[in-house]
């Protein structure tokens, strides 16, 4: 009997491996249409046009481990490169990308899958917390089977059976790649403080509809994804944001729909983790696969991820899911979009030169002693009129003296007026307050926003003047609280004239909390006049 099943796979084990390798490659598409659960660290996977989205140029690593059956498992690694482009006087008008990825299903890698993607995005701002961007991005993907790394399973050698012998064949077209286009749009706005208040985009894979073959040839499907997401509630510490990633290719459908909740640090006393730091905690449901949830610590220069896919559905089918860690992390560097306003032309004014008019002089003398002007009635004089004129030095000659000192006249007179001018505009700007609702952080008023934009003008008018912010509060809660909370309101008047492109190192933010009323906290009038931000010279 043995003799005969070894005779029949032998005779067969090359259609039988054609079969493995086919529910191989299945296996590793069906991964593929899944995003990573912490797609935040994956934009080009997303959405080509969130290269171009913010003014952070970042690079991030993010790797994921899945469990797909009871033994094969998918191990993805991905890099990310993004970085802003940002012109002197428009501002962050798109930005660029690149992302490498591997994949390898099975511990000896049988199924192997690379890619490289470029991405390029333009961006429209509206005003200064929002933006719309396009995106296109195009990348080569190769995928592979290592034929060495099947094994034949239990098999007589020699003395003993053994599961370490390789199959003994050579598979022929076992690498095979392909080239895809993708696009997308994205919609974005935040708030004073540089959350996300909303944000919507779609994307497009597969346009140009690339083919791929091993056991067949076949059309790659093109893939329609949408991510969204809304803050529903915050204050000067938290915000809740629900977030949705929608997938769709050919005929599955995946649904990754959750909330975020973002917990500012600003009342962490720690020597580890900055105070303008936060950490986003994260929940989402994926149907018919796994509840993820996620943790990552946000810092003013990078970010920690860790996720974990929590398998609910024990009785799926092989493809099911069967716990998923996920591991990311993330430098970068925020540039200051500076929008400057383009130089005028200075209009040259012609003088009129006084030396001219001693040049036309002289010529009507000459004029006048010329030769048909003189009457020859009457004889010359040999000697002058006036003798003592031929003891006077000849004249020297004429200069611009008077011309400079009028021109020197000019500049200063014109500095007197820019400096009246700049003393003008800084008692207009600064020494200024900004009123806050109470217990609230973030402005919305239309007064208060085309206040700060004047601004913005006024000090790129004059890169030189510095401008520090102080935020206050009433009485009215903890010492400790209100601290906080008066940071918060002038570090959100901060963030939005960095928006409008005030480089920051030009900004000093503190915070006072009820410590120096404006006037005394008696009545909710007074209260309301404490609950501001002042700005001053620097």
């Amino acid at each position: 009997m043995k003799k005969i099943y070894h005779s029949f796979l032998r005779q067969y084990r090359f259609y039988i491996l054609i079969l493995l390798v086919c529910n191989a490659t299945g296996n590793m598409s069906f991964a593929q249409d899944f995003q990573y659960s912490m797609y935040g660290f994956t934009p080009i996977n997303v959405n080509p046009a969130l290269v171009g989205a913010n003014n952070d140029q970042d690079a991030s690593m993010i790797y994921r481990n899945q469990m797909l059956g009871s033994e094969a498992g998918l191990h993805s690694t991905q890099l990310n490169f993004t970085h802003p482009l940002i012109s002197k006087y428009k501002g962050r008008w798109g930005g660029i990308g690149l992302q490498v990825s591997d994949d390898r299903t099975g511990e000896a890698s049988y199924f192997t899958r690379q890619s490289v993607t470029g991405a390029f995005a333009y961006n429209f701002n509206f005003g200064t917390m929002q933006s719309f961007t396009v995106g296109l991005s195009a990348g080569l993907n190769i995928r592979s089977i290592g034929s060495s790394a099947w094994k034949t399973g239990s098999q007589w050698s020699g003395s003993r059976y053994t599961n370490a012998l390789p199959v003994g064949e050579e598979f022929q077209n076992l690498r095979q790649a392909h080239f895809n286009i993708n696009t997308g749009a994205h919609y974005r706005k935040t708030d004073a403080l540089g959350r996300e208040k909303i944000y919507a985009g779609f994307s497009l894979s597969n346009l140009n509809k690339p083919t791929e073959s091993f056991a067949d040839t076949r059309v790659l499907p093109s893939t329609f994804l949408v991510n969204a997401g809304v803050m529903v509630w915050s204050n000067t510490l938290l915000a809740l944001t629900p977030t949705l990633l929608y997938t769709n290719r050919a005929s599955h459908t995946f649904i990754n729909a959750g909330a975020k909740l973002n917990y500012s640090l600003q009342q962490l006393n720690s020597s580890v983790l900055s105070d303008r730091g936060s950490i986003d905690f994260g929940a989402s449901y994926v149907n018919e696969k796994a509840i993820v949830a996620s943790v990552v610590f946000n810092q003013p220069s990078f970010n920690v991820g860790f996720s974990y896919d929590i398998d609910f559905n024990p009785k799926a089918n092989a493809r099911a899911f069967r716990g998923a860690p996920e591991f990311a992390i993330r430098f970068f560097k925020t540039f200051d979009a500076k929008v400057s306003k383009r130089p005028a032309k200075k209009k040259t004014v012609k003088k009129k030169k006084k030396k001219k008019a001693v040049k036309k002089k002289n010529t009507t003398r000459k004029k006048a002693a010329s030769k048909q002007d003189i009457d020859y009635s009457v004889k010359p004089r040999t000697k002058p009129l006036v003798p003592e004129l031929e003891k006077l030095p000849a004249a020297e000659p004429e200069t611009n003296d008077e011309e400079d000192r009028y021109e020197e006249t000019e500049e200063v007179m014109a500095k007197q007026v820019d400096s009246e001018q700049a003393m003008t505009e800084e008692s207009e700007f600064l020494n200024r307050n900004i009123y806050f609702d109470f217990n609230e952080a973030i402005f919305e008023n239309k007064e208060a926003s085309e206040f700060l934009n004047k601004l913005a003008d006024y000090l790129a008018r004059y890169p030189e003047q510095n401008i520090k912010i102080v935020g206050h509060t009433d009485h009215i809660g903890k010492a400790a609280f209100n601290l906080v909370l008066s940071k918060r309101r002038a570090q959100a008047v901060a963030n939005y004239l960095i928006e409008r492109g005030v480089a920051r190192r030009r900004i000093t933010v503190e915070g006072k909390g009820f410590t120096q009323p404006l006037v005394p906290n008696t009545t909710d009038e007074n209260r309301a006049k404490n609950r501001r931000v002042e700005i001053l010279p620097r």
